[in-house]
């Protein structure tokens, strides 16, 4: 009965590893195609109403059993967004998209504690409509000021020596 106990154990951790992989090789995929719809001018957003909380969950939910081997704790937090229904209208994928690639970069930098995405409504003024601000935080050591610059540069990278 022990003996069968560890084979479900492992078993359970191959399953979650092999889904978490497929997830990830899905939005790499569709990483691809979106570059190439982009090089053709045949890119189209897909703007939908969504639950932000089950868009953030799925993405904690793929690199969940990374960080549990890693000994990071991943949390979510979403502030005031009982107002919105929990509800945004926008392009998931993207969002996912953009969320997945800042957490993969802070479970890389981050070598205890945990990672958190928060999510809030903030009233814009400017164009009077909600608009939700993502906010992925760490316990990692940061990037230096001199080297933030690089965040926003295509195809631009930072080594672990990089760091501060």
């Amino acid at each position: 009965e022990e003996e069968l106990e560890r084979v479900k154990q492992r078993s359970a951790k191959v399953l979650q590893t092999q889904e978490s992989s497929s997830k990830i090789l899905k939005f790499l995929v569709n990483d691809i195609l979106d570059f190439a719809r982009l090089k053709s001018n045949k890119f189209k957003k897909d703007v939908k109403a969504f639950d932000v909380r089950e868009a953030v969950s799925e993405i904690i939910d793929i690199q969940k059993y990374q960080a549990q081997q890693m000994g990071i704790e991943l949390r979510s937090r979403f502030e005031d967004l009982e107002q919105l229904n929990f509800m945004i209208t926008s392009d998931e994928q993207r969002i996912q998209q953009v969320l997945l690639n800042l957490l993969s970069n802070a479970l890389k930098f981050t070598r205890k504690g945990h990672i958190e995405i928060s999510c809030k409504p903030i009233f814009r003024e400017d164009i009077q409509k909600w608009s939700i601000q993502f906010c992925v935080r760490d316990t990692g050591v940061g990037i230096k000021r001199t080297d933030q610059g690089k965040l926003f540069k295509l195809f631009s990278t930072l080594n672990r020596t990089d760091q501060q």
